[in-house]
C-alpha cells in the first residue's frame, strides 16, 4: 500500500477514521490512535466544539442558579415585608447568603486567575 499523499512512499500505518494509507510524514498520534492530518483537523473540531458547549453549559446552568437564588428571595421580601414580616426576614435573610456565596466564589475565581496567569507568564 501506498501513502495516499505521497504516493511515492510506502505506507506505514493507516488513518484510524478514514483508513488511508498513511507514511511516516503524514501520520498524526492523537492518544492512542493514528490520523491523517484531514482527519485529525476534524476531531480536533469536534473536540473543541464539545468543550465549547460543556463550558458555556455549565456557565449558563451556575449563573441560572445564582440568579434565582438571589433574585427569587428579593421578590419575596418584597411581597412579603408588610404582610407576613418572619417569612419575609427568611426571605432576605436567604437572599443575603445567596449574594455573600456568590460574592465569595468570584473571589475566588478572580485569585485563581491571577495567580494562573502569573504562574504561566514568567
Amino acid at each position: 500500500m501506498k501513502c495516499f499523499y505521497h504516493p511515492e512512499q510506502d505506507a506505514v500505518m493507516t488513518c484510524s477514521s478514514c483508513g488511508k494509507g498513511l507514511c511516516r510524514e503524514c501520520t498524526v498520534q492523537k492518544g492512542t490512535k493514528i490520523y491523517c492530518s484531514q482527519c485529525a483537523d476534524e476531531s480536533q473540531k469536534g473536540l473543541d466544539t464539545i468543550e465549547a458547549i460543556a463550558i458555556g453549559g455549565t456557565t449558563c446552568v451556575g449563573s441560572l442558579c445564582y440568579g434565582v437564588g438571589f433574585i427569587l428571595p428579593l421578590i419575596l421580601w418584597l411581597i412579603w415585608r408588610d404582610t407576613k414580616p418572619e417569612k419575609a426576614k427568611q426571605a432576605g435573610q436567604i437572599c443575603i447568603g445567596v449574594g455573600l456565596i456568590y460574592l465569595i466564589i468570584v473571589i475566588v475565581y478572580i485569585l485563581y486567575l491571577f495567580l494562573f496567569l502569573q504562574q504561566h507568564l514568567y
